[in-house]
C-alpha cells in the first residue's frame, strides 16, 4: 500500500470514526509536516501535530461514544480504530456480558473499546508500566462508568 493511499484510507476512517473536524485537522497537518513524513515513512509526526486530545471515538459495533487521550492518541485511534487492528472486521466480537482481558493495557485504547461495548462487559486490564498505570487511569476515567 503506497504512503498517499494509507494517508487517504486514514483520512476516510478518522472522518467515519472521530468526525469531519478531526479527519480535517489531520489532513492539514499531514500536508504541513510531508517532508519529516516522507523521510520518517511515518504519519506519527501528524498525529502528534494532534495534541493529547481527548478524541472522541464511534465505532460501527458500539451503540455510543467513548473517549481517548494521551501523547500518542491519535496514532492508536488510527492503528487499533481506523485500521481495525483489534476487531479485524467482526473477527473478535464483543457483546454484553462478556469479560474480556487486556494484557499490556497501556493507555487503555483497547479497555476503552471493549467496556463501551455494553454496560455489563467486564475488563481485567494488565498494565506492567508504573508510568502508564496513571496514564491508564485518567484515560479511562474520560467515560462514564468505565472505571467501574
Amino acid at each position: 500500500m503506497s504512503q498517499i493511499t494509507k494517508i487517504f484510507t486514514d483520512f476516510v476512517g478518522l472522518w467515519r470514526i472521530c468526525g469531519p473536524v478531526i479527519a480535517l485537522k489531520w489532513i492539514f497537518s499531514v500536508v504541513a509536516r510531508i517532508g519529516p513524513i516522507l523521510k520518517q515513512k511515518t504519519l506519527k509526526p501528524a498525529d502528534r501535530a494532534m495534541g493529547e486530545g481527548p478524541f472522541e471515538v464511534k465505532l460501527p459495533t458500539v451503540q455510543g461514544t467513548f473517549r481517548i487521550e494521551g501523547l500518542e492518541a491519535m496514532s492508536g485511534i488510527r492503528e487499533m480504530y481506523v485500521r481495525d487492528v483489534c476487531l479485524d472486521g467482526g473477527t473478535l466480537k464483543i457483546t454484553d456480558g462478556d469479560t474480556v482481558v487486556d494484557l499490556g493495557g497501556n493507555m487503555g485504547n483497547f479497555t476503552n473499546m471493549a467496556l463501551a461495548h455494553g454496560q455489563n462487559i467486564h475488563v481485567s486490564t494488565v498494565e506492567p508500566n508504573p508510568r502508564l498505570i496513571q496514564r491508564l487511569h485518567l484515560s479511562i476515567g474520560l467515560n462514564a462508568g468505565h472505571l467501574d
